[in-house]
């Protein structure tokens, strides 16, 4: 089993996670709500958030890396 993997925007408001049941949750931190998801090809590894928090990066086990926009 893998563990959850969570990045926060720099400005603080959202976070992802992404775990073994690939999916990518994103959160807004303010109103504490999932806002929006998306379906990785494989148990997602690692999780990453760009600096202006408007695309997430995601590495999965099947060896590939999405961007998510």
């Amino acid at each position: 089993m893998i563990s959850p993997n969570v990045a926060i925007a720099p400005d603080g408001q959202l976070l992802a996670s992404g775990s073994d049941d690939r999916f990518i949750k994103i959160w807004d931190l303010k109103i504490k709500q999932e806002i929006g998801s998306f379906y990785d090809a494989g148990p997602v590894w690692a999780i990453a958030i760009t600096p202006d928090g408007q695309t997430f990066v995601s590495n999965s086990s099947w060896g590939g890396i999405e961007v998510w926009c």
